[in-house]
């Protein structure tokens, strides 16, 4: 689970399709893009799992995994909304948009 919760990190902050003038994909490879390392992370992260046996597969087992993702962008943008009073509809939120919006009044970026 922490790996995919690292992935939903990158798509809050970091992932993004840059296009060039003529509409081509500027950043259509992986080394275009930047992934978090190590030092975009928390000293520690727990994870907590309950197990309730009443998943469809063998033994009530269920899939974990890539449900983490979803919450991460959500968490974070509910984070950068409280401590800067503006509020995000688009990822990723960069330093530039943050700096960007600080400061106005409305303080709301439209995707």
């Amino acid at each position: 689970m922490i790996r995919v919760a690292v992935q939903g990190l990158a798509q809050a902050l970091m992932e993004a399709l840059v296009f060039d003038d003529e509409g081509r994909l500027a950043n259509g490879t992986p080394l275009a893009h930047r992934m978090p390392s190590v030092l975009d992370l928390p000293r520690e992260v727990a994870t907590i799992t309950l197990e309730h046996g009443l998943g469809p597969g063998p033994y009530g087992a269920k899939g974990l995994g890539e449900h983490a993702i979803l919450a991460v962008a959500a968490a974070i943008a509910s984070a950068v909304a409280d401590a800067t009073g503006a509020e995000y509809s688009t990822l990723p939120i960069t330093p530039e948009d943050i700096a960007a919006t600080s400061g106005s009044a409305a303080g709301v970026r439209a995707g």
